[in-house]
């Protein structure tokens, strides 16, 4: 039996991030719930007000585009990760809702291509939202790291697996995009050529606006095992 799990959205533009702008211009940063760990990377938000409990019953709206994702919203659009289809037909991607209707506004979706990902373990990353440009980033299990507009205009795609040697997994286990300035950096156990051959768990940094590689880390020692780790950023003895 597939087992599918359902966005189930009860008033959650209001639980995540209730203050959005109207519209998005390059001059005012953009607010909301940005990426999988909220605006401060804490896991929390500091909103007041919020109800104490939700109703799974009773939602706002449902959408059927299944997988492990966290949401993500900005100026009045969702974006999460998912999949449809089976077996061939199968393809991963991201999707773009309307928060308060629910309304399916885009989706970007890629067949699932010399992949080792079983169980229909699909969709584990989340997109993260540049808060200056609203612009939207998303990695996908078969190592699609793509830049898309709040519209859904394709920027620019790096296919990890075939540029970088990016490895597949069992687990499915992919990495979420982190907005740090002008860059955005993600990570994944690879295997190249020269420096960049031994297989090792790499940080890769692009510039957000071209995607250009702007840098390349090897740090640690040979990987025993996938991670489940996603990029974070904080200070340190700063």
């Amino acid at each position: 039996m597939v087992m599918k799990n359902l966005v189930v959205l009860v008033a959650a533009g209001c639980l995540l991030a209730p203050a959005f702008t109207s519209s998005i211009t390059h001059a005012v940063p953009v607010n909301g719930w940005l990426n999988w760990r909220g605006p401060e990377q804490i896991g929390m938000s500091r909103e007041t007000g919020l109800p104490d409990k939700v109703d799974p019953k009773n939602p706002l709206w449902l959408a059927d585009f299944p997988g492990q994702s966290t949401p993500v919203i900005a100026n009045g659009k969702l974006y999460i990760m998912g999949y449809l289809g089976e077996g061939p037909d199968l393809q991963e991607g991201v999707a773009c809702f309307d928060t308060e209707t629910g309304k399916k506004l885009w989706q970007q979706l890629y067949n699932d291509f010399l992949s080792d990902t079983v169980y229909l373990r699909y969709a584990t990353a989340t997109p993260a939202i540049d808060p200056e440009t609203g612009n939207v980033f998303a990695q996908g299990t078969q190592g699609i790291l793509a830049s898309f507009t709040p519209d859904g205009k394709l920027l620019w795609k790096h296919s990890l697996m075939e540029e970088f040697g990016r490895l597949t997994f069992p687990n499915a286990r992919t990495a979420s995009p982190l907005i740090d300035g002008d860059l955005v950096i993600t990570r994944g156990i690879t295997a190249n050529w020269g420096a960049q051959g031994p297989a090792a768990d790499r940080f890769y940094a692009f510039d957000k606006k071209t995607g250009e590689l702007v840098w390349a880390s090897s740090p640690g020692d040979r990987p025993k095992d996938n991670s489940f780790s996603h990029p974070q950023l904080s200070w340190h003895k700063g």
